[in-house]
């Protein structure tokens, strides 16, 4: 009897901080990372990039199969069970005296990305309406050197966006603690652009954090309007990078494309929908509050029809449309985002008629 663990897509990408993999490479150092954490022998085969065998096992996640020596399977199960797989191997070969039990296995998985003196829970998450779809996204060789992916992007879009052409799309930037890199938040903070498209905000930055390395994802929502499926958006992103064991600080440029549509292999983030939590090396209710707005912000940048940054009174939808004048307080014709945020702050103000 030999035994395999078979390498397929993150089933929930952002335990324990670690992000979908862009190459084969960065599955191998996955799988070695694995190994070194369950302090295995058990060979390991990774699956091809394109979830060849993933799809073959039933694009399961977490499956299970037992295969006889003519290559039939046995058994099966969608999800791994490990009680169901010893009774399996006792009824086809016979029971074993003495069989290993999880107490046997001393320190398994203990060796956890946490071992790292870096600090996390800084920057809360931001909240996420339900229903938000993970798409297509791809790294994109730019000039000079190829850049290892050391900030993984991960874009989640609203329903409407997939199904009409017009809503919000949340960026996630993902530090992949494979490389063992942090932010350099001294430096500056991270910022992105986006080409293509009718997108509002084009570009932004993140917030100042005022501890000086973390790993937290940093996280933005921005409006599309009139996509057509499967329309793509080229996304620039600079921060700066630290790698404190081989001793090294640096700008660090990277792009992406993001394709609108549903990516099946993405995975889904445990968790994902929670607002973020205060941490205790400045996480506040007032960076709660900030993704609460850009949450809010996002969704009335819907409207944006012709993606030019502002919601015109033809484009403003009816529950705007009674007071769209009170909004465009420079009484350009138009609500800009900026507008937008100051009706929002007046309206959660303490004493406020809302």
């Amino acid at each position: 009897m030999e035994f395999f663990y078979v390498y397929k897509s993150l089933a929930h990408p952002e335990h324990d901080g670690f992000v979908q993999p862009v190459s084969i490479e960065e599955r191998l150092l996955h799988i070695a990372e694995a190994k070194r954490r369950l302090r295995t022998g058990i060979p390991w085969i990774a699956d091809s990039m394109n979830n060849d065998l993933k799809r073959a096992f039933g694009g399961r996640n977490n499956s299970e199969f037992v295969i006889g020596a003519d290559g039939d399977v046995v058994a099966a199960r969608p999800w791994s069970d490990p009680r169901a797989l010893r009774a399996d191997l006792a009824r086809l070969v016979g029971a074993v005296e003495n069989p290993t039990q999880i107490s046997d296995l001393d320190g398994v998985g203990d060796q956890g990305a946490g071992d790292r003196k870096v600090r996390r829970g800084v920057v809360p998450r931001l909240q996420r309406p339900g229903g938000m779809i993970a798409v297509k996204t791809r790294p994109v060789a730019g000039e000079g050197e190829p850049v290892p992916c050391y900030a993984k992007l991960r874009a989640e879009a609203s329903p409407a966006l997939l199904s009409g052409g017009s809503g919000s799309l949340l960026l996630g930037f993902h530090i992949d603690p494979i490389y063992r890199v942090h932010w350099n938040n001294a430096a500056g903070s991270l910022a992105f652009s986006v080409a293509g498209g009718k997108v509002s905000p084009r570009e932004a930055k993140a917030a100042e954090v005022v501890v000086e390395t973390d790993v937290d994802p940093r996280e933005f929502f921005i409006s599309v309007a009139g996509a057509n499926p499967g329309e793509s958006l080229h996304v620039t992103v600079e921060y700066f990078a630290c790698h404190d064991e081989d001793g090294w600080c640096k700008a660090v440029r990277q792009q992406y494309e993001i394709v609108l549509e549903r990516d099946p292999d993405a995975g889904r983030a445990k968790g994902a929908r929670r607002g973020g939590r205060p941490g205790r090396d400045g996480g506040s209710a007032a960076d709660r509050r900030g993704g609460e707005m850009a949450l809010a912000v996002a969704r009335i940048m819907e409207a944006d029809k012709d993606g030019d940054g502002k919601i015109s009174e033809a484009e403003a939808p009816a529950r705007l449309a009674d007071r769209f004048h009170q909004m465009d307080t420079d009484g350009d014709g138009f609500v800009d985002r900026s507008e937008i945020e100051e009706r929002i702050r007046r309206r959660t103000a303490p004493g406020s008629d809302r």
